[in-house]
This record gives C-alpha cells, sequence and structure tokens, in this order.
C-alpha cells in the first residue's frame, strides 16, 4: 500500500461503488449531484451500489427517487444488490424478492460481465429479521465456477466481517467464505451496510481466507449515520480500479470536492497486488 499525490481514477477499468443511500434527503442529493457536474470527477461507464437503496421496509414509492438520484450521478450504466431496507425484514411483506423489479434490476441473483471483471450480484441476508428459510449459497457457488477463467467479484449487502464488533453481519459467513476459499477467481467482495465513517479501522482491507486472500471492500453508506447524521458528515463514495496486476480504491468526498484518504491509515489510494489464479 502505498500514497499517491493525484488520485484521479482511470475511466475505463473503474468501478464507481456506492454506499448504502438509504435515507439520504434532496439536500443531500443535490450536494452529491454538484459535484459530478467538475471535470475531476470521474464519469465511469460501470456504477454499483450495494444496497439499502430505500430506507424503510420496502415501501414501492420510495424506489423511484432513489434511482433517479443514481441515474444522474452519469451516464454510465449502474446495478445494485438487495438490502435489509430494501423489504420488510420483520414480515418479509413485501419479500426481498419485490426490491429487484422496484429497482430496475433483473432479479435477486445476477451477472454482470464488465469485461475486465465479472460482477456477481447477489442477495445474502444481513443479520436482522426474521428468515423463513437459510441462506443457499448454491448459487454463489456454481457461478463463480462457470467463471473460473474470469476474475470476478462478489457484490453483497452485508459485510463477511466488522473490524468494530465481533459479532458477524452475514449470519452464514462460514458457508460463504468456504464457497469463497473454493474459487481463486473471486477476487473481491463490495458490501456496506455498515454505517461507518470512511476513515473507520479496516474498511478496505486484505481479507484471510485461510488459502489465500481476497480484497473486502466496506462502501459503508454515502453518509453516516453512526450514531446519527450529523449536517457535517462527509458524503464520500469510492472508485474501485482494476488493474491487470493491482487493485486500486480512490475515496471522493462530494460535499468538498475533494478525493480525500480513507481506512485508519488514511490512505488517498488504497493499493492491493492483485491475487493471481489458475483456472
Amino acid at each position: 500500500m502505498t500514497r499517491r499525490a493525484y488520485p484521479r481514477a482511470p475511466i475505463e477499468n473503474t468501478i464507481h461503488l456506492v454506499g448504502d443511500t438509504q435515507g439520504i434527503t434532496d439536500r443531500r442529493k443535490n450536494i452529491v449531484l454538484n459535484d459530478f457536474a467538475r471535470d475531476r470527477t470521474p464519469d465511469v461507464a460501470h456504477r454499483l451500489q450495494v444496497g439499502d437503496f430505500v430506507h424503510g421496509h420496502g415501501s414501492p414509492e420510495y424506489f423511484p427517487p432513489m434511482r433517479k438520484f443514481m441515474d444522474a450521478m452519469g451516464s454510465g450504466q449502474w446495478w445494485t444488490c438487495v438490502g435489509n431496507h430494501d423489504y420488510d425484514y420483520d414480515t418479509y411483506d413485501p419479500p426481498p424478492s419485490a426490491a429487484p423489479p422496484l429497482t430496475g434490476m433483473p432479479g435477486l441473483d445476477f451477472v454482470v460481465d464488465l469485461g475486465y471483471v465479472v460482477v456477481l450480484s447477489t442477495f445474502v441476508r444481513a443479520g436482522t429479521g426474521v428468515w423463513p428459510t437459510p441462506y443457499d449459497p448454491t448459487w454463489l457457488d456454481q457461478t463463480l465456477g462457470e467463471y473460473s477463467d474470469r476474475r470476478c467479484v462478489v457484490l453483497a449487502h452485508p459485510p463477511l466481517f466488522r473490524a468494530d464488533t465481533p459479532s458477524l453481519e452475514a449470519p452464514d459467513n462460514t458457508e460463504i467464505l468456504s464457497v469463497l476459499a473454493d474459487h481463486p477467481n473471486c477476487v473481491a467482495w463490495l458490501c456496506g451496510h455498515t454505517h461507518r465513517p470512511m476513515d473507520a479501522e479496516r474498511m478496505v482491507t486484505a481479507l484471510d481466507l485461510g488459502t489465500r486472500e481476497m480484497i473486502h471492500v466496506d462502501a459503508s453508506a454515502i453518509h453516516y449515520t453512526v450514531p446519527g447524521v450529523d449536517w457535517n458528515d462527509r458524503l464520500i463514495t469510492q472508485y474501485v480500479t482494476f488493474n491487470d496486476d493491482e487493485f486500486e480504491v480512490r475515496f471522493r468526498d462530494h460535499g468538498a470536492h475533494q478525493w480525500v484518504g480513507g481506512n485508519s491509515g488514511l490512505e488517498r489510494v488504497w493499493r492491493y497486488t492483485m491475487p493471481s489464479f489458475t483456472a
């Protein structure tokens, strides 16, 4: 990991990673969108949002304003996974399966081939609410196998771990980690849910799977709610770049119109040698 003075991301192999948009106000949306009019904010082709697209319990009327917000960030295409606030996690009415049509996504589990990386967007339950059936990692396992010769990343709402608490946010964490350990072509887990500040410990880290490492990127929320939203909370998203042998993460403060440092080390560019794999 090193620092660079001028951390603008290349557009052709960079994903714009947007944390939970849950509960962001119209005023804060406008602050974020104003930054995209600046030439130092890359208009990348691919944008991923990490779930909790809306606040509340999945009421359909909440989705159109958030779709408009994501559309307004740039000309590129965007995708999202399902978070616990995108459905009624207390009653399952509406259930998780009701959210994808409201976000415009093809389903709870789908694949997007970006060329430089394959994205597996999947529904993983967060650690809250009632669950009529346990999480089934079969789709993740089979799909990573189908793309065994390609570099893949997983987009899911909850993190596989939290650095600030011993609890696991994905209740089936052990099962998922076992699947990931069997597929060296999966190089990163992209998530949100935590609502932690971007300079908290290990927001971006190399996660030890026992036999190898993979990158774990916590996009948190586009604004922070730990313990509550303050007027001066930063409005940060991340830019994740996939070079041939290197993985980079940059942090954009859209309110200050600046590239800033993230993680507890305040790296302006977090860099990691890309794990190699054999198909």
